[in-house]
């Protein structure tokens, strides 16, 4: 009975190993086989490799108050005052707004996030590689608990053969205990998630590598490169709201964690955004809870999680490719802006 039980529990533990790795290579050949894009095509898909939903929604806000467009009140009501787009996604904003043309800052921001105009903007990133689909993301993440569930279950069956092998007095058993195979089963499983488990955020090497030159040099601020106006929404979109030059707006615009609590359920992206496939930060980082980076969200995520990673994260990013769900991420990033993973 007792070498059964250890049975059970070798082969449990094998072949969630096995699933594992099956995970791991299936993300990486749908990384592989994207196609190679050289940056960004746009600011946009920028602030989703940086903050996931939430970085680009707060971005497009940002262009419309720099035009005067929009007018956002020292209590946090913002007003459009001119309801017809001039750049890319700020449907987004004027529909969040409603009939009205008002809304508070704080559930529209998440109402945006969760707009499909936004969220499409992680589905092209994932087209080229550069964040991990919710789907893809999400199964992978599956497959590393079930790690964790198949160790503790070896755990139980290792205990009970343990319990069977003492109780044989009358003939007491040489070798030793069945308990001592835990050792293996814990590091074994310990490498194999680490080697392939799966990432925080949703970013892909490739969207880590884009989102890292970003940081370290913004395309759009070299002289000659963009108009004013868009080198301005650039850094915003790449650094965040601390870039606001209005400190009004900068503080309004601040995260804090209970702008997603009061008005979303977080999703498995680490991001709160409903339904949305992208929540939070593309990295599964710290901004809104996607990654970033991200219901999917993103990882994030998110990352709006964990599943289709708000972000940015989102990548579940901020904003989140939230981060779970479908996919809250960094993230597009799990560092501070995934998607949503870091």
């Amino acid at each position: 009975m007792s070498t059964v039980l250890v049975l059970i529990a070798c082969l449990l533990t094998l072949a969630s190993w096995a699933n594992l790795v099956v995970a791991w290579s299936r993300a990486r050949s749908l990384e592989d086989r994207a196609p190679r894009v050289p940056h960004p095509v746009s600011v946009l898909d920028a602030a989703f490799l940086t903050g996931g939903p939430r970085r680009v929604a707060e971005t497009v806000l940002a262009g419309m108050h720099y035009d005067g467009r929009v007018v956002v009140s020292s209590s946090g009501l913002v007003t459009v005052t001119d309801p017809h787009p001039r750049r890319p996604l700020e449907t987004a904003l004027i529909d969040s707004c409603g009939p009205a043309r008002q809304r508070e800052l704080a559930p529209l921001r998440l109402e945006m996030m969760r707009h499909p105009a936004i969220q499409q903007v992680g589905d092209g990133l994932a087209a080229n590689g550069l964040l991990l689909a919710p789907a893809i993301h999400t199964r992978w993440r599956r497959a590393r608990n079930r790690v964790v569930v198949a160790l503790v279950l070896s755990f139980g069956a290792l205990v009970a053969a343990t319990i069977v092998w003492v109780g044989q007095s009358d003939r007491f058993p040489s070798g030793p205990p069945p308990i001592v195979w835990l050792l293996p089963f814990f590091v074994g499983s310990l490498v194999v998630i680490t080697v392939f488990g799966p990432r925080p955020g949703r970013l892909t090497r490739r969207g880590r590598q884009q989102r890292d030159e970003l940081v370290r040099a913004n395309p759009w601020t070299v002289p000659g490169a963009a108009t004013t106006d868009v080198a301005m929404l650039s850094t915003v979109a790449i650094v965040g709201t601390a870039a606001l030059w209005d400190p009004v707006l900068r503080d309004l615009m601040a995260w804090r964690p209970s702008m997603a609590s009061a008005h979303t359920v977080v999703s498995s992206g680490g991001t709160s955004c409903g339904t949305a496939s992208w929540c939070g930060a593309s990295d599964g980082g710290g901004a809104s809870g996607c990654g970033g980076s991200s219901c999917g969200g993103g990882g994030g995520g998110s990352s709006c999680g964990g599943g289709s990673s708000c972000g940015g994260g989102s990548s579940c990013g901020g904003g989140s490719s939230c981060g779970g769900g479908s996919s809250c991420g960094g993230g597009s990033s799990s560092g501070g802006g995934s998607s949503c993973g870091g």
